[in-house]
């Protein structure tokens, strides 16, 4: 198992929030992430801008780490990397 490191730069995008995307997508996206975790794929839309919510931070650890090439984050790096929310 080896763990993965963020290479894409989005413009627009924080690091921050580039972090949550990539994980997704090394997930499997966000169709397969929503699966994963008994939500509807609307659920996840807007996670790879807004940050996974820590409510499924640890259950995103589990499924990453089970899949066929694991993808290991901890619940601490969600949490140093979840991007700021902006009031509306």
């Amino acid at each position: 198992m080896t763990r993965w490191l963020l290479a894409i730069n989005h413009v627009g995008m924080s690091d921050k929030a580039q972090f949550h995307a990539a994980l997704i997508r090394r997930l499997g996206g966000k169709t397969k992430l929503a699966e994963a975790l008994g939500l509807d794929r609307g659920s996840v839309t807007r996670w790879h801008e807004r940050g996974i919510p820590s409510k499924y931070w640890h259950q995103v650890v589990r499924f990453g780490a089970a899949l066929p090439e694991p993808v290991l984050v901890t619940a601490e790096e969600l949490a140093a990397t979840k991007p700021e929310t902006v009031p509306a």
